[in-house]
């Protein structure tokens, strides 16, 4: 099994019906909202986390990513007790220190924009 995000990639919303109502933005969030789920119904953080890590990684032949080792990348995120990310280092480089983003990729500042614009 794998869980993969396509976070700021094209996402579909659909009608009661199936069709396609309108288009979203796919959220970087949703990786975590994910593995909240998972674990709220009782999965444990060993059992879930290779779905998000190493499967993927080797389904996709990504030789450097989905593993922690000595000649892998430098891609780990820190939880904290609820699930919140506190650290997140990618390539060696800190994002998110402390729960603050101190760096953002390319699609991260047009999606702040794109929830602010539809909030209710």
């Amino acid at each position: 099994m794998t869980i993969s995000s396509d976070a700021g990639g094209c996402l579909p919303c659909f009608d009661a019906e199936g069709r396609v109502s309108r288009m979203d933005v796919g959220h970087s969030g949703a990786l975590l909202e994910t593995l909240r789920v998972l674990a709220d119904g009782g999965m444990s953080l060993e059992t879930a986390l290779p779905a998000f890590t190493a499967n993927p990684a080797r389904l996709l032949r990504l030789v450097r990513k989905g593993r922690v080792e000595a000649g892998a990348d430098a891609d780990l995120v820190a939880l904290d007790a609820t699930g919140a990310a506190q650290t997140v280092i990618i390539g060696g480089q800190i994002h998110v220190r402390n729960g603050q983003a101190i760096r953002r990729g390319t699609f991260e500042n047009r999606q702040e924009q794109h929830v602010a614009e539809h909030r209710p």
